[in-house]
């Protein structure tokens, strides 16, 4: 009887060995997409030239190609064969069972490596390999994309048919895709001195793929039932629905004048556009460790850039002032001095003038430590930590890090510091 076998696992997990032990000891065909993409490119098939071309650019081989060399390997099945290195997502995963039913091979079992990651790091180094040095094993890659089916969101129907006119249903696709890179980089070690650098990078990149009906959300203050964000297809969820704001040649906003965008002389809701989200395209994270001697320092950092803020607190200054009476003094945001905004109307309210780039680096965290030992064994450690040590931004908000992208009346977070000691006998 045939057998069609797939060997999943990280690099190091051991697929290769255990299917080429297995495939020696059954005659089965085995299939290694790594073996197969040099063996293509040796060989100078059409094929190899193009993965040789793709490589050379420093560029991913699509899963398109993989795919089509993996199919015409899987074709010259005889007793069985065994595949390692493929699939490595879900997508893949997917293609490949298309092709396997296509081909009428269907797979019959499927071997799952989980190997702990310090273990993946002492295999790859014994292989010696000149590329696999620790830096190099410890960085980690991740090509990711994935798509959400049937997302809750509300949907209008007959009245008659329900206690009210709107439902939540199972309506909606996102597509979530993006990179991420992990180094762990130990700069420098030796017996009096170490500093290690862990360091991470994620761009990402989301839209709404399905939607039947687009979603009005996002409410805010200033007059009544406004909402600033929309979900709809072909868009960020969350992203900004507002009127463009026209500027005098100084860069001054005009005060209730903004673009007709579709050209009919009048401004309303078929005026509003998108105007970036909420979410960032870029988050990085830092964090420094060093010891020497007995002392210990660590810097933790984090970065976000791409990330857009409704800033409620400066748009609603404007309704603030026209609702004072007998012009008694308000407390309100300082782009009300700005702005020169004196009569308050909705759309006042929904100009991108108040849609502010929020992009951010904190230093979240800085720790000192000094270790000591006494004569009778007592060790005693002193340590101090500062959070949330600083906020860089041109935010001009109070905080640029907002949940939902809707900064109205945010609380501060607090900056705090601890001092301790402790004892271990």
């Amino acid at each position: 009887m045939k057998k069609h076998i797939l060997f999943l696992g990280a690099p190091g997990a051991g697929k290769g060995t255990q299917a080429e032990l297995l495939s020696q000891s059954n005659s089965y065909l085995h299939l290694s997409t790594g073996e197969l993409l040099r063996k293509e490119i040796e060989m100078n098939t059409a094929l190899g030239i193009q993965v040789k071309d793709i490589m050379n650019r420093g560029e991913l081989v699509s899963d398109e190609l993989v795919l089509k060399i993996v199919r015409q390997n899987l074709v010259k099945d005889n007793k069985g064969w065994i595949l390692d290195g493929y699939p490595r997502n879900l997508s893949q995963a997917n293609s490949l069972n298309e092709v396997l039913i296509e081909i009428n091979q269907p797979l019959e079992i499927v071997f799952y490596l989980d190997i702990p990651e310090e273990v993946l790091i002492k295999r790859l180094l014994l292989r010696g390999r000149k590329d696999d040095s620790e830096e190099a094993i410890r960085t980690r890659v991740n090509i990711y994309k994935k798509t959400t089916k049937d997302l809750i969101a509300f949907t209008l129907v007959d009245p008659f048919t329900n206690f009210g006119n709107r439902i939540d249903a199972n309506i909606g696709d996102m597509e979530n895709k993006g990179i991420e890179l992990t180094l762990n980089i130990p700069v420098m070690k030796t017996d009096d001195y170490e500093n290690v650098l862990d360091f991470n990078i994620a761009f990402n990149d989301n839209v709404v793929t399905r939607l039947p009906d687009q979603q009005f959300v996002g409410g805010i203050s200033g007059g009544v039932g406004n909402t600033i964000q929309t979900h709809v297809e072909g868009e960020a969820p969350f992203s900004f629905l507002v009127y463009q704001q026209v500027y005098d040649s100084d860069g001054r906003p005009i005060e209730g004048v903004y673009v007709d965008r579709n050209g009919d002389n009048i401004i309303n809701d078929d005026d509003r556009y998108i105007k970036e989200d909420p979410f960032a395209d870029i988050i990085m994270g830092l964090t420094n460790s060093i010891r020497y001697k007995d002392w210990d320092f660590s810097v933790t950092a984090r970065a976000s850039i791409g990330n857009y803020a409704y800033n409620n607190l400066a748009s609603n200054a404007v309704f603030n002032a026209a609702a004072s009476i007998n012009n008694i003094l308000n407390n309100i945001h300082s782009d009300y001095l700005s702005t020169g905004f004196m009569d308050f109307t909705e759309n006042s309210l929904l100009s991108d003038h108040y849609i502010q780039e929020a992009s951010f680096v904190k230093i979240d965290n800085i720790s000192i430590g000094y270790n000591m030992t006494t004569n009778s064994g007592c060790k005693i450690r002193f340590f101090g930590s500062l959070q949330n040590v600083a906020t860089f931004t041109d935010y001009e908000g109070i905080d640029p890090e907002i949940y939902g992208g809707i900064d109205n009346n945010f609380y501060p977070r607090p900056q705090t510091g601890v001092f301790g000691v402790t004892f271990e006998f």
